[in-house]
């Protein structure tokens, strides 16, 4: 429950102080302004050759009728000295119509340094590239079939040469993939995303969390569907986080909101 944050982090171990950042409404926007698209999801990396954060964003165009919604989008890439300022922006990094399962577009990155060895979560020696997830979609737009996808590449920048589904997209009325977050822990990679509207998938309830594991990031093994502690149950990954060595925190939306909000919007009012 939102207003019962420190109150989570309590129950699992990790004590934290919450509060509402100071922010200036005046000031210009940090990322990129008047490029001629809107940013949506982000994720970020340090990369340990340079030292840089690179983030990856949903690019969609202003001139995209869906605009500012994922549909048709790419993934661009920022990159910045300190994480904080002086952002640049070099360009579309994982494009769409790559495949079939993606012609209708990419979107929600979630990034990790690849490592040789999972174990290590250190930004030191070892690296050996950036995996990038996403969700993909399949035409027509919007159709709700999508899948998550994985992009690799030598370099923050690219090119992301190698891709590959981590997931197969679902049949219709199988549910909506989305919503990718990953880490690495345990010699394995665990990528964790989004089930959407669905009451036919062993585990799942009309929105669930699933778990999946890889130790190259290429083959995937779906181990389950995360079982939520109380009401309401998980729904939209929106981050996972490894505290204290090896606590993982997994923040989501509430299922029973956004149930809400689609029935609204179908004029349902349920």
């Amino acid at each position: 429950h939102f207003n019962d944050r420190s109150t989570i982090l309590e129950r699992a171990g990790v004590n934290a102080t919450w509060r509402l950042p100071t922010i200036d409404y005046k000031a210009g926007a940090a990322l990129a302004p008047n490029k001629g698209f809107a940013i949506r999801e982000i994720d970020s990396i340090v990369w340990p050759g340079d030292g840089k954060t690179y983030m990856y964003t949903d690019v969609v165009l202003w001139t995209n009728p869906r605009c500012p919604g994922s549909y048709g989008s790419e993934i661009g890439v920022f990159s910045s000295a300190n994480g904080r300022t002086n952002w640049e922006y070099h360009g579309i990094v994982v494009t769409k119509n790559h495949s079939v399962e993606d012609e209708g577009g990419v979107a929600t990155p979630a990034a990790i340094v690849k490592m040789i060895n999972p174990n290590q979560r250190s930004s030191g020696d070892g690296s050996v590239g950036v995996m990038v997830f996403f969700s993909s979609e399949r035409l027509p737009i919007p159709s709700g079939r999508r899948g998550i996808g994985v992009a690799h590449a030598d370099h923050p920048l690219g090119p992301f040469s190698q891709r590959y589904m981590a997931t197969e997209t679902p049949p219709d009325g199988s549910g909506i993939l989305d919503d990718p977050q990953v880490i690495a822990y345990g010699g394995r990679y665990h990528l964790f995303h989004t089930r959407k509207g669905t009451t036919n998938t062993q585990g799942c309830n009309y929105h669930c969390v699933e778990w999946r594991t890889s130790v190259d990031g290429v083959d995937w093994e779906r181990r389950g569907v995360l079982g939520s502690p109380s009401y309401p149950v998980m729904a939209q990954t929106m981050s996972a986080r490894l505290y204290s060595g090896d606590r993982l925190i997994l923040i989501t939306d509430g299922a029973p909101l956004l149930r809400k909000a689609y029935g609204e919007e179908e004029g349902r009012g349920d």
